[in-house]
């Protein structure tokens, strides 16, 4: 993909782009993926851990335009934004026998390919990506899909995260646990993405646009500004690659019903291992999970699935994209918290 325009205020505070090479794992030796981040190095000699910020869906580090370079200017730590695989500018690999057996394509197996875009294996991305920029230890702020895949890190590296900051999501298991009529109308792309190939590929390629415009006007009321047209067209970007488009289908079909997330996620709860790290939950007061679990319902969630006595959290008076519409709330608290 091209070079988005907005980055160059990332540039402008001081943030580097990088392209990172990721291990295969063994289980699946040859998939290629590369990671696109941007670094920021604090010019202050501070002991603290740095921080990586992961964006949701459907966008892409652009989400960290205001908080990247406010968290910079806070100098306190260094900084790295990611594009998870398949979204932005990082590799989106097939995770599908979408043509099997052409010349020259090793086969995989469909259980090898169904991990490819599990919460496990986009986690264990990142922690690459850190340590190839020389950090064995950081904090995670995710938003929606990245907070997803920051839980998942928390309870897979206890000994490289350190905290974790979550905006919007209630934990995935329990919103499949309580679906009931308004969860299922309000986070209707929860269902249609998981469908099987290539339907819900198909409909969104037929019209990205509006399909785009949908997804961002049915999670806020914020004025159509936060998203201005070079933000906007990065965005629509993501929704006119096929393989994107494919990705970001697969990540939804992990976390669905019969996903891999779910089932790693059940086996923690069968096994009693919880979060150990300490968690911030910042929500939309205007959103579904306020309106579903409120303050003490959606903190409880978080608390029965984490060992530490440090998760606390609010709502804050905003829709969902909260690093968008709210970026100083999150400067504040992250501030306070890290």
């Amino acid at each position: 993909m091209t070079s988005i325009p907005i980055n160059v205020a990332f540039k402008a505070a001081g943030f580097e782009p990088s392209l990172i090479t990721i291990p295969p794992p063994a289980h699946d030796p040859t998939l290629q993926v590369t990671i696109y981040a941007l670094s920021f190095k604090s010019p202050t000699q501070t002991p603290k851990e740095p921080l990586l910020l992961l964006h949701g869906y459907p966008q892409n580090s652009v989400i960290y335009r205001h908080l990247g370079p406010a968290l910079a200017k806070a100098g306190e730590r260094d900084i790295v934004i990611a594009d998870t695989r398949g979204n932005g500018q990082s590799s989106a690999p097939k995770a599908r026998n979408l043509s099997p057996g052409e010349e020259g394509e090793i086969v995989h197996t469909e259980e090898m390919l169904r991990l490819r875009y599990s919460k496990r294996e986009v986690g264990r991305d990142l922690v690459y990506v850190m340590k190839h920029l020389g950090y064995d230890k950081f904090s995670i702020i995710g938003h929606d899909r990245g907070a997803r895949v920051a839980h998942r890190m928390a309870a897979d590296w206890p000994d490289e995260v350190v905290k974790i900051m979550l905006l919007d999501i209630a934990p995935t298991y329990d919103l499949f646990e309580r679906t009931g009529p308004e969860l299922a109308f309000v986070y209707w792309h929860w269902f249609f993405l998981p469908q099987p190939y290539p339907f819900p590929e198909s409909m969104i390629l037929a019209n990205p646009s509006v399909y785009l415009n949908k997804l961002l006007g049915a999670f806020t009321t914020a004025p159509k500004k936060i998203f201005p047209d070079d933000v906007f067209d990065t965005y629509l970007q993501q929704l006119t690659s096929p393989e994107r488009v494919h990705a970001t289908c697969e990540d939804y079909r992990s976390s669905g019903p019969g996903g891999i997330d779910l089932e790693h996620d059940a086996e923690d709860r069968k096994a009693g291992r919880k979060v150990k790290q300490p968690v911030r939950v910042l929500w939309a007061k205007t959103g579904i999970i306020e309106r579903l679990f409120g303050h003490d319902g959606t903190l409880a969630l978080w608390r029965n699935i984490c060992e530490s006595d440090d998760v606390d959290g609010r709502a804050v008076d905003c829709g969902h994209f909260i690093p968008e519409e709210r970026p100083g709330d999150v400067l504040q608290d992250a501030l306070a918290f890290f």
